[in-house]
């Protein structure tokens, strides 16, 4: 079993999951990551790009709003 904390466990997961075409479980475990470390940049753009590609709009727009809001200018 994968340790709930272990963030770049969850944030490698969700891209090879992504990248197989699992998009479903990307989306679950990138929240997974996001649970150790909630202000991530990458993890909320990766995210919300996710969400976008899924047709969760409301979702995407939360999780690249949020991302926004932490890159610096």
């Amino acid at each position: 079993a994968i340790d709930s904390g272990d963030f770049v466990t969850h944030f490698n997961l969700a891209a090879l999951q992504e990248k197989m075409g699992r998009f479903d479980a990307a989306i679950e475990s990138y929240k997974r990551a996001l649970e150790s470390k909630p202000k991530h940049f990458e993890t909320l753009y990766y995210l919300g790009l996710l969400q976008q590609k899924t047709g969760a709009l409301e979702d995407a727009r939360r999780s690249l709003q949020a991302a926004g809001e932490l890159r610096p200018e």
